[in-house]
């Protein structure tokens, strides 16, 4: 029953919030359907793994705290008339313009690397099978430090996360030309190709959680038409989505582990403890904490940035893995441990809460600018997307992706017709 009454919590918690805010996809909202979803899948399908009662109710807690922000901040009222952002032609063209850049210099680094790892592993030929090898070999050393990118096919990588964001925001504005449309999802395609070359799942769940972040807010603002979603539809895009997902990892995994037909004896353990593992590894972690009043301030939830200026060490891995049953392991803690390795579980509760309130206000309030809160929604959305397995902020290519993101909106979205609906 322990078990069972955290996701019941959080699912009325989620309710209520959808309630006071008349909005599934409000901060609290979706932070409590996320978690609630993020809750369940683990207790059902990897029931094996052993969960630690105080953090499975400390999850809960966190969601009722971001719950409650959110619905304070629904008593906070914008003094602004309320107006409609019609954005030019001109303006979306530009938009797509920066796109269509960016997943040029994608491009070349997904071909830069290709050559780059031809001739660091084979030289100029090889045949297929060798290329298919490829990925073990990367991924070993990568994680033992022995293989570096060269800089400019590190940073022209980056691009693929930026071409990932500007492609949910060109869906969610609802630009209705086909072609622009399909090519949207060419940023995924790159970030696809880009896992299955290093043999790494990142990318693609980077790439995705991006670009359904940043769709998602824009189904949010003004700009984006009003219309009712039905249950089906959704059931059957987010089945859709998930079995693409694990048929993808399931492939990847396989590249990682150098086509090794053992694999295939392991895949189920593998796939849980990679998928659900995370629940289990951060309770049981949780409730072994020895002080819950230390308060560290190493800002182990910004590793990227702080890393790009020195000022952390961070290494693949990160956190040192944690048997989670007899027999299986997993080094996923969630976005959680590192929020309260840096400000302890009591300062955490109090973040969280006013992160809840401070986005909500952002969520409702009127905006003068299209790029106005946009790029604070996608970039909630994401982070709690990607919470059940570490800070999205643990990536540089993610900072550097949303400082891009925040230029290029300034300098595209500058001039908006103000409408009043009235």
């Amino acid at each position: 029953m322990s078990l069972v009454l955290p996701p019941i919590i959080i699912f009325f918690t989620a309710i209520i919030t959808k309630k006071a805010t008349n909005s599934w996809l409000s901060p609290g909202s979706f932070f409590a359907l996320s978690w609630f979803f993020f809750l369940s899948l683990p207790l059902i399908f990897a029931p094996e793994f052993m969960i630690g009662g105080y953090g499975l109710f400390f999850i809960t807690l966190l969601v009722m705290s971001c719950s409650s922000g959110t619905i304070l901040a629904t008593f906070y009222h914008s003094k602004q008339k309320q107006k409609k952002l019609i954005i030019e032609l001109n303006d979306r063209r530009r938009l797509v313009l920066a796109f269509i850049i960016f997943n040029l210099i994608s491009l070349l680094g997904i071909l830069s690397l290709s050559y780059f790892l031809r001739t660091a592993y084979w030289g100029l030929y090889f045949s297929f099978y060798d290329f298919l090898a490829i990925p073990n070999l990367v991924s070993i050393d990568r994680y033992d430090g022995y293989l570096k990118y060269p800089l400019l096919i590190n940073y022209s990588l980056y691009f693929i996360y930026p071409s990932n964001i500007i492609a949910g925001m060109i869906i969610g504005c609802n630009i209705k030309i086909i072609k622009t449309r399909l090519i949207c999802y060419f940023p995924l395609i790159l970030s696809v190709v880009l896992g299955m070359i290093e043999g790494s799942r990142t990318s693609l769940l980077l790439g995705g959680v991006l670009f359904f972040s940043s769709w998602i807010s824009c189904l949010n603002n003004q700009l984006s038409y009003k219309k009712s979603l039905s249950f089906l539809k959704i059931f059957i895009f987010l089945l859709s989505v998930i079995s693409i997902f694990v048929a993808l990892f399931i492939f990847i995994q396989w590249l990682r582990q150098g086509l090794s037909p053992l694999f295939f004896d392991l895949m189920v353990s593998r796939l849980k403890a990679y998928m659900f593992g995370y629940l289990s590894a951060f309770t049981l972690w949780f409730d072994n904490i020895d002080n819950f009043f230390i308060l560290n301030l190493d800002l182990y939830t910004f590793a990227g940035p702080m890393n790009l200026f020195g000022l952390l060490e961070r290494n693949l891995g990160f956190y040192n893995p944690i048997y989670i049953n007899e027999i299986t392991s997993t080094n996923i803690f969630t976005a959680f441990r590192g929020l309260i390795n840096d400000f302890n579980p009591f300062g955490v509760v109090l973040i969280i809460f006013l992160l809840g309130f401070y986005m909500q206000v952002i969520f409702q309030k009127i905006k003068i600018r299209f790029s106005d809160g946009l790029i604070s929604l996608s970039i909630f959305y994401s982070f709690t997307l990607y919470s059940p397995l570490i800070s999205i902020f643990h990536y540089n290519s993610i900072f550097f992706s949303w400082v891009l993101i925040y230029f290029v909106t300034k300098f595209h979205f500058n001039n908006v017709d103000l409408v009043n609906n009235s």
